[in-house]
């Protein structure tokens, strides 16, 4: 199955999604656990695909039978030496999407809509607030599994508990080799190429 982001599914669509019976996707929908609608004068609910891929992420329900075995990349920064070669390794990779922005506004609607499941925060960025952007990514439920690495030079082994305590599940070093980025994103995803 081919699907978009407002693709409309039925309830015997999600359910082979999901792997369920189509009666657990009508109480999940009765419910209101999972957003999606009664068509009038029928007992046919149907829900919209965005809503369905918030509903599966918040509840760890796997999202590859959709979003297929891609990873999703978000770089938050300016675009400096590094992200160029982040950006230049990634985009040459099969299996990876990548998305950059530049400014904390920017990078909440894209969390929201692109659902990383690795955002690199560019430490050198004085525009960003890094614990601020990991409070608010940890502090919701359907990001439970987006992981935040700070991309920062040789640090201390006490400014790297910091950024831990602070937030960050990760650290990348500058200067960085393809190898670095492949193994930071493989130790947080949950799936392999």
């Amino acid at each position: 199955m081919k699907f978009s982001k407002d693709t409309i599914l039925t309830t015997g669509q999600v359910s082979e999604i999901c792997r369920v019976v189509p009666k657990t996707v009508s109480k999940w929908v009765d419910s209101g656990r999972l957003t999606g609608y009664r068509i009038p004068g029928s007992r046919d609910r149907r829900v919209v695909l965005s809503d369905l891929l918030r509903f599966m992420r918040a509840n760890g329900i796997p999202t590859i039978t959709i979003e297929g075995d891609c990873r999703k990349i978000l770089l938050l920064g300016k675009n400096g030496d590094a992200f160029q070669t982040l950006q230049h390794h990634l985009n040459n990779w099969p299996g990876y999407a990548v998305a950059h922005r530049d400014s904390l506004f920017n990078a909440g609607l894209t969390i929201e809509e692109f659902c990383p499941h690795v955002v690199f925060i560019d430490m050198n960025d004085d525009s960003l607030i890094p614990t601020q952007i990991c409070r608010t990514i940890h502090d919701h439920r359907q990001f439970q599994y987006t992981r935040i690495v700070a991309i920062c030079p040789d640090l201390s082994d006490g400014e790297v508990q910091a950024l831990i305590q602070n937030g960050f599940d990760g650290i990348l070093r500058r200067p960085f080799t393809s190898d670095q980025i492949k193994a930071t994103i493989q130790k947080f995803t949950l799936f392999e190429h």
